[in-house]
């Protein structure tokens, strides 16, 4: 018989082989709990958990306790374990310690001093704390002994650029290798160092189709001589495959005559009330509810989770929310209930209605007039209501022309909606392809130029705009072990409307 520690460790291989593909969890399963406790882990084993656990999180989940234990043991061994000292820094980067992130940064560059990965952490912290020269001094530092590494050139350049030294950001960028994806990240950042700022929702993708080549955008097509297909939405028969997501078995069409991509096959009716409620977004809507019952009278009672859109809509010189005369609001969308609240704490009478039992339920008792339908169910008057927000619907309706007409039925003309949706023909889909519409919960992606039409086309003139980045991709680099974009990057990105996320304030004549 084998001993006692042998057949612990082949046990916990077994129990990592089998998290591999799980489901998202809210909280540490027991088994690996359990098993993160064992003495008898070798140090690999312990990185590998840890490495699991971090994959295994909820993006409404902070890190598990077991995951820093993990890390932590590692390093009373080895006090300089290179894995050890990346997912501490991780860590310390999703609870936002920059004191935290700073010391690890610069222990993996003492210990590691060829680590890229740890001169590109320094870096990042020194630019995130707008300290300049020192996020200069890392860069450099890093190149020294990596001197074409394309990661580190892509940060020194962004920090020389807004430092003025123009002339040396363009020789960094140069010096990044062609056909990396920092080539294009570079491509980027070279047709954007001048010119003026997008003013208009029309005009939101010009500087990246005059960036980009639109082929090579489509560089992972498929089926190129398949018959084109009927656009749901404007009934054209221009729709044609141009991405493969392999990993969800799952192709893109692109309407050219109305700009809009749509992921098929669609998934079954019954797919989102698995999807929001019970897997990966589950835990968010629960503490979203939880907030909704306990934030009365706190400093954040009238923004809570929507807090970024609200203050943009209270300072944009077009929109000035709070200015507006409060009425009947309708909150399209509600899952558990956050703006319905937001608004009837400003002044606003608000509805909620959303379709999804499941999200619906975990509003049950909180006092909100929520009702558990499709907005086309609820037969609302014409022109009922003074302002109307549709956030993160428009993409997972089945059929999102019809939900933007109802929307135009019910609005008071000169009445406000706000919009949001994630987008297609952003910076991330022109840098990432395929990867892009790697969001199964989404059935379609529109467009700034779309999103204008559509709203154009049922009476609404847009006031403003802006194009902010999606949380979620911090989130979702940093669970594979990534540190995030660079702030520069990101801050360049949305100052020429080129982020993953629209948000629009549109007007209704």
């Amino acid at each position: 018989m084998r001993p006692i520690k042998s057949r612990l460790s082949s046990l916990g291989s077994a129990w990592l082989r089998g998290y591999g593909e799980d489901p998202i969890h809210l909280a540490c399963p027991s088994a690996l709990r359990w098993l993160s406790k064992s003495p008898f882990l070798s140090t690999n084993k312990r990185l590998r958990l840890a490495s699991t656990l971090r994959l295994l999180r909820s993006p409404s989940t902070p890190p598990f306790p077991e995951e820093q234990s993990l890390y932590e043991s590692v390093l009373e061994k080895v006090s300089s374990n290179e894995k050890a000292l990346q997912g501490l820094f991780l860590i310390a980067l999703t609870r936002k310690e920059q004191e935290c992130c700073k010391d690890l940064a610069q222990r993996l560059t003492v210990a590691h001093p060829k680590s890229v990965w740890g001169w590109e952490a320094l870096g990042w912290v020194y630019s995130s704390e707008g300290d300049w020269a020192k996020a200069e001094e890392a860069y450099r530092s890093g190149l020294e002994l990596n001197p074409e590494n394309s990661r580190l050139l892509t940060g020194l350049s962004l920090v020389l650029d807004h430092g003025g030294k123009s002339a040396e950001s363009t020789e960094a960028l140069n010096r990044i290798p062609q056909g990396s994806f920092e080539a294009l990240v570079a491509k980027f950042l070279k047709g954007t160092s001048s010119g003026l700022l997008p003013a208009y929702l029309s005009e939101a993708g010009d500087c990246l189709n005059s960036i980009f080549d639109r082929v090579n955008l489509e560089k992972d097509a498929i089926l190129p001589d398949a018959p084109p297909t009927p656009c749901p939405v404007c009934g054209s028969q221009s729709v044609r495959p141009v991405h493969w997501i392999e990993s969800l078995n799952k192709s893109v069409g692109y309407c050219e005559a109305c700009d809009l991509y749509q992921v098929n096959p669609q998934p079954e009716v019954g797919f989102e009330e698995r999807y929001f409620v019970e897997d990966y977004l589950g835990g968010t809507y629960r503490k979203i509810a939880d907030w909704v019952r306990t934030s009365a009278g706190s400093s954040d009672e009238k923004y809570g989770p929507h807090r970024s859109l609200l203050e943009w809509l209270e300072s944009s010189p077009s929109i000035r929310l709070d200015d507006h005369p409060m009425g009947r609001a309708l909150d399209v969308g509600c899952a558990s209930g956050a703006m319905v609240t937001i608004l009837n704490r400003r002044g606003w009478q608000t509805i909620g209605v959303e379709p999804s039992t499941g999200l619906f339920n975990l509003a049950v008792g909180i006092g909100l007039d929520l009702r558990n339908s499709n907005l086309s169910a609820q037969q609302f008057e014409t022109n009922r209501f003074d302002l109307i927000t549709c956030l993160h619907v428009l993409s997972h309706a089945r059929d999102p022309h019809l939900l933007l007409d109802e929307i135009a039925r019910i609005q008071k003309p000169g009445g406000i909606l706000i919009l949001a949706t994630p987008v297609a023909a952003c910076l991330r889909h022109f840098l990432e392809g395929a990867n892009h519409f790697h969001q199964p919960e989404h059935l379609f992606f529109f467009t700034a130029k779309n999103i204008c039409s559509f709203l154009t086309d049922r009476g609404y003139e847009v006031i403003d705009f802006r194009t902010p980045e999606d949380p979620i991709h911090e989130f979702a680099e940093t669970r594979q072990g990534k540190l995030p974009w660079h702030p520069l990057l990101v801050k360049r990105m949305t100052d020429w409307k080129a982020g993953s996320f629209l948000e629009v304030a549109a007007k209704k004549g």
